[in-house]
């Protein structure tokens, strides 16, 4: 090895030939150790020069290393990073398929808006391309997910010193709810309870798999809103019926998350007996799922409408015309409503969702089941909650019925009880003077007994005697008294028996 020091730095040749290379220290304190290219002593002399200057520059804060990093980072074709960003994402340990699938969305919305550097990103150049993909009739939902994988690409660039900053950090979404092309619906439980009944007693053989394993699947997805995957998955021995769990493993899992999913007893009861019949034990695969699991579960919610619709009684006759026609023209067991939302396999894990919150369970409880990471995806996406959901939650509303009256209101209010309501000061006043006014004789020697006291005889309190003179009534009542105190025709009594003059 032929070597020449220098306070600045060292030349060495690997083998004594080929090119020269240079050792020097950085402004990190770090050995480094870098190809000058060429076998000319002279220039590779000059090149470590000029990188030992460098160094002592960046020392001396003359030159900001981060700035050199985005420059470097600038020169590489934006493809070379996304390619790195999908590698990264493998690295995670996340399914086979969702790299492949984030880059392919990034990727083809870069090269929709002609983005060939790292630096090309901006909210304005993608929302361009993101809406010349929506004028050549791709959905919303399309654009959005490369949006979502670009935006993604754009934050682990960022955390990778490749960017100053989060480029499309304020990229807005497009609204999807205009025109969604492709949307899933609910099972009720009615159809749910139909399609596997009809599948396990009369399916046919489709994708090499019989209408009874394909409802012990449509059970299993339908009882613990497992996938697809998660459930080919599924081996004898994760099947705990005793406890009523199934336990999926963290490999199997699309958050690689291993857990215990609780079953319904009568599910674990059925698994028992369909395991024990079909020879299924330890490790073997619990389920056979078929081929195209969406076409398969397609066919057989119209194969089993069909069958519904043609049931016949016990006596093995067809049910009388009216009930024939009420099946056809009702909305059960299609594949698509009149909405326009459609079933697949997926479907029936939003229909395990919608089951949970419509039978009353909390937001976090069905998070937890459905094991989603985020309560909005949980009730925003996976529940299809119906007209009649929203009336049975009414029920919880108070009714603000018309309160009912006491017997006792009612009967004072009417006339009809025994008890007199209670009256205010004026109002006493008022009837007394009118009781005098209307029962006096012409000279007001006689009042007519009527159940109420004359002004002259009712004792009233200080404020009711107030509030009697207030509205001019004080004199009214000892009229006839007042015409002539010693007059032998003075009333001293209301009682008519024994009003006379002799007295």
């Amino acid at each position: 090895m032929a070597k020449t020091a220098n306070g600045s730095g060292t030349l060495y040749q690997r083998g004594g030939s080929g090119p020269w290379w240079g050792a020097y220290t950085g402004h990190d304190g770090k050995r480094k150790y870098k190809s000058t290219r060429t076998t000319c002593k002279a220039s590779a002399r000059r090149i470590l020069n000029r990188w030992v200057d460098e160094e002592a520059q960046r020392s001396a804060g003359l030159i900001d290393p981060d700035s050199e990093a985005y420059r470097d980072a600038d020169l590489l074709p934006i493809a070379d990073h996304l390619k790195a960003w999908r590698d990264h994402l493998s690295a995670k340990g996340g399914t086979p398929t969702h790299p492949r699938n984030m880059h392919a969305a990034a990727l083809r919305l870069v090269e929709r808006g002609g983005i060939e550097r790292i630096s090309g990103l901006s909210v304005k150049t993608v929302q361009t391309a993101m809406g010349a993909m929506i004028a050549e009739g791709l959905a919303p939902r399309t654009v959005n997910y490369g949006r979502t994988a670009l935006r993604g690409f754009a934050r682990w660039a960022y955390r990778s010193k490749l960017t100053r900053e989060d480029r499309l950090a304020h990229l807005p979404t497009i609204r999807e709810e205009a025109d969604k092309r492709r949307e899933r619906r609910a099972l009720t439980p009615e159809e749910a309870e139909l399609l596997v009944h009809w599948v396990e007693e009369s399916g046919p053989v489709y994708g090499g798999t019989t209408g009874r394993e394909r409802a012990a699947v449509y059970r299993v997805a339908l009882g613990t809103g497992f996938r697809a995957g998660e459930l080919a998955a599924l081996t004898r021995a994760d099947f705990d019926l005793a406890s009523c769990t199934v336990r999926l493993g963290a490999a199997n899992a699309k958050n690689r998350t291993a857990t215990y999913q609780p079953i319904r007893r009568e599910l674990a009861d059925w698994l028992r007996a369909y395991f024990d019949a079909e020879g299924i034990r330890g490790g073997a695969k619990a389920l056979r799922l078929p081929g195209r699991t969406a076409d398969a579960v397609r066919r057989d919610i119209r194969r089993s409408r069909a069958q519904w619709c043609r049931e016949k009684d016990g006596a093995k006759n067809l049910l009388p015309l009216a009930e024939r026609l009420r099946r056809y023209r009702s909305g059960l067991l299609r594949v698509s409503d009149d909405a326009g939302r459609a079933v697949d396999f997926h479907a029936l894990r939003v229909s395990y969702i919608t089951h949970l919150i419509a039978g009353g369970a909390n937001a976090k409880v069905a998070q937890e089941l459905a094991r989603h990471s985020d309560p909005k995806l949980t009730l925003g996406t996976y529940t299809r909650l119906g007209l009649n959901d929203s009336r049975r939650a009414l029920d919880a509303l108070p009714a603000l019925a018309e309160r009912e009256k006491p017997a006792e209101a009612v009967a004072m209010a009417t006339g009809t009880g025994d008890t007199v309501p209670p009256q205010s000061a004026t109002t006493r006043a008022n009837n007394c003077a009118n009781n005098c006014a209307n029962n006096g004789g012409a000279n007001g020697h006689k009042v007519a007994h009527t159940g109420a006291q004359p002004a002259s005889t009712l004792r009233l309190s200080g404020a009711e005697r107030k509030s009697a003179r207030a509205h001019g009534l004080g004199g009214s009542a000892h009229t006839g008294a007042r015409q002539n105190r010693n007059s032998p025709a003075r009333i001293r009594t209301e009682d008519q028996t024994i009003m006379s003059r002799l007295l």
